[in-house]
């Protein structure tokens, strides 16, 4: 009777440890779905408005290739640096230049 409680007590643990396995596994999909990230540069255009910066000015005066204006018109990704020399330019926090949204 012992090993049988014994047997019983080992295999709810496995069968816990199995459901905690695929509940866990449904989270993580859950999670990934939640993952897919949009960056969105809408508030750039707003803050250059605001400031009264051109797109020709920051190609003249700060360099910014217009390869960049169009991958950030775009939405396309662009390197950290980019933003950071935006943020200078413009003298505004991270979030005055990109959106970031989450897909499901």
């Amino acid at each position: 009777m012992l090993k049988q409680a014994v047997s019983h007590l080992e295999y709810s643990r496995i069968f816990g440890n199995v459901q905690a396995l695929l509940l866990l596994s449904t989270i993580k999909k859950k999670l990934w779905r939640l993952q897919a990230v949009m960056i969105i540069f809408a508030p750039l255009w707003n803050t250059m408005k605001k400031k009264g910066i051109t797109q020709y000015e920051l190609i003249t005066k700060h360099n910014i290739s217009t390869g960049t204006l169009d991958a950030l018109r775009k939405n396309k990704s662009v390197t950290l640096n980019t933003i950071q020399d935006l943020c200078k330019i413009l003298k505004c926090p991270i979030e005055d230049i990109v959106e970031i949204t989450y897909e499901e």
